[in-house]
């Protein structure tokens, strides 16, 4: 008898007091890649980085929260006695009514069984990170990276079922230990075996990883 093939998910918070309003916006991200996977079988989260913020979007207006991709931001730095002052974008903003939140993003492609997985993703995020931090120049907003990582494995090494599953939930647990205010994962059953736009790559699911600009 075959096991049946089952969703890997959840997200864990590292502050959960300080960052409490990730926690539904994070699941409702789940429940939205789970749904696209098994009501249109395919894999949302295996596209661009423009996409990926896109879900994130629908994940918040599902959450209760509001979301604006694109959003302007105008920006400043001191410089000594001057003031620079600028108009830019930032990849989303997000706001529950009692805050707003800017958010940039990075997304790489994220080899399954990389020695160096969990430095690449924190690579990712701090990338992410100082983007946020430069978007907001000294404004009192708070704002956050995210590091979108979608996982991959080369269709060949045809993984058996359990041992791929079991790979999966060691790669979520691992990047845990990253320096991240929260985490994410999302495999869903219906695209354990997608193959992406290749043809040659299994494309299983993504992670998603969160730090807030230091006040």
């Amino acid at each position: 008898m075959m096991n049946e093939i089952k969703d890997i998910v959840g997200f864990k918070i590292a502050e959960a007091e300080r960052r409490a309003h990730w926690a539904d916006i994070l699941s409702a991200w789940v429940g939205l890649q789970l749904e696209f996977a098994n009501q249109l079988g395919s894999a949302a989260y295996c596209y661009n980085e423009r996409t990926n913020v896109g879900l994130l979007a629908q994940a918040a207006l599902r959450a209760g929260r509001f979301a604006l991709e694109e959003y302007q931001v105008v920006s400043s730095k001191t410089h000594g006695p001057l003031r620079e002052v600028w108009a830019g974008r930032c990849d989303c903003w997000l706001s529950g009514g009692e805050y707003g939140e800017l958010i940039e993003a990075k997304q790489e492609f994220l080899a399954i069984r990389s020695p160096l997985a969990a430095k690449q993703a924190e690579r990712v995020l701090d990338q992410a990170v100082a983007a946020a931090s430069s978007t907001c120049g000294d404004a009192p907003l708070l704002a956050t990276g995210l590091a979108f990582l979608p996982v991959f494995l080369r269709a060949s090494c045809d993984p058996e079922g359990n041992l791929f599953e079991t790979e999966l939930q060691h790669l979520a647990l691992g990047l845990q230990a990253c320096n991240a205010d929260f985490v994410a994962w999302c495999f869903p059953s219906a695209t354990r075996n997608y193959l992406g736009h290749s043809g040659t790559e299994l494309m299983p699911g993504i992670l998603l990883l969160g730090r807030a600009v230091a006040d």
